[in-house]
């Protein structure tokens, strides 16, 4: 991996002692731990790495001219998933070409794995019948998905801006439990427990290993459920120093992904549309108020960690919603209040909820209005507002 340019470092450099006086004591002496806790300081985009999306340095550029200041690097692993667990050199190659490139942009970048040993990516696994990550019940499986972070944490552990490891997009160890629906954290909870799988423990461990070579940088971590906001609500903290918990936003996803399928249908409208909510089975109020009722777990789960930083690492919406734009800063104005991180899905490519700087010139008022609400979002200085 080449060396950050003395740009990207000075940057860096710049940014934390303009932060420093703002964070607590505790965390003054880890630069990288201090932005995380400057509230809802890190704002930005999430960038897709595989052997079809290969990012230009012009795109990680063209995200911080936008404003952003974060890129989320959700990248398959450099190894493979299947025994012997050979390494994948080509994602490796797109991972310190990504590294390097935001680097250059002035980007901080948080490394995620959607892949790796025994982990299949969780986007197809949920949607391939008979395709099962073996991590969640295989400990040679584990002990290699350990090594790999090891290895990673050795190589990116010098940059100054990376700084989080992610270690599994959107953790789903329910789906190792044959029939189990991911409706609700507590039947998740018992059918994990009951077959003897643990995702605090096997997060312990992984800590454990990468901060064998790297003190410092801190290590985020999602609940179960695919992160999403109901599974934080009987989690338990991760044992390590520097942690950061990762939420990802799509609640209710009958307005987020509408038109994606015959379940969400086109036409619900932000704010006042009235829907049944498929966790509860109860009728709402598409609001604020819901919003902030669907983030009290996670709320509640920040205070029991100690007043850990929440990373919102994934939320977005579907272009065709109608009030797109205004869900967004309606949401991102929750986030900045409660103080959290946050990187929309997605920048650059690709699918319904795609946003690229070329939006500012699109023939639709929507997607203009969509980037401008994230734009709005990445400019906006932290705090109330």
């Amino acid at each position: 991996m080449k060396r950050p340019t003395p740009v990207a470092v000075t940057f860096a450099i710049a940014c934390v002692i303009l932060l420093a006086d703002a964070a607590p004591l505790w965390a003054q002496g880890n630069p990288k731990y201090a932005l995380w806790t400057a509230p809802a300081f890190l704002r930005g985009a999430n960038i897709a790495l595989s052997p079809t999306e290969r990012p230009a340095l012009a795109d990680f550029i063209a995200l911080r001219q936008a404003g952003a200041n974060l890129v989320q690097l959700s990248a398959r692993g450099i190894q493979k998933t299947q025994p012997p667990f050979a390494d994948d050199t080509a994602s490796a190659t797109r991972l310190s070409e990504a590294v390097e490139n935001a680097d250059s942009a002035g980007l901080y970048v948080v490394i995620a794995m959607r892949t790796g040993p025994g982990l299949e990516d969780v986007a197809v696994e949920a949607q391939t019948p008979g395709l099962q990550s073996k991590l969640w019940v295989d400990s040679n499986a584990r002990s290699a998905f350990q090594l790999m972070w090891r290895r990673l944490a050795e190589e990116y552990r010098s940059d100054p801006h990376v700084i989080g490891y992610n270690l599994i997009v959107e953790p789903l160890p329910e789906a190792a439990v044959p029939g189990l629906s991911t409706c609700c954290a507590s039947v998740s909870d018992t059918a994990l427990l009951h077959h003897g799988i643990s995702w605090p423990a096997i997060a312990d461990t992984l800590v454990s290993v990468i901060r064998q070579v790297d003190s410092v940088t801190p290590i985020v971590v999602g609940a179960t459920g695919f992160a999403l906001p109901p599974f934080f609500a009987s989690m338990r903290p991760v044992t390590g120093s520097y942690i950061v918990y990762d939420v990802h936003q799509y609640e209710p996803h009958s307005y987020t992904h509408q038109g994606t399928s015959a379940n969400y249908p086109v036409g619900l409208a932000w704010p006042g549309a009235r829907f049944r909510y498929w966790r509860d089975n109860r009728d709402h109020v598409l609001d604020t108020s819901f919003l902030r009722s669907v983030l009290a777990p996670v709320v509640a789960f920040q205070h029991r960690a100690g007043d850990a930083p929440v990373f919102v690492g994934e939320f977005g919406v579907n272009r065709q919603a109608p009030g797109a734009a205004d869900f967004i800063n309606s949401e991102t104005a929750i986030f900045r209040e409660l103080g959290w991180h946050g990187a929309m899905w997605i920048w650059g490519c690709c699918g319904r909820m795609e946003v690229t700087a070329a939006d500012s010139a699109s023939a639709d008022p929507q997607t203009r209005a969509i980037l401008e609400a994230y734009q709005e979002y990445w400019r906006t200085a932290p705090g109330p507002h």
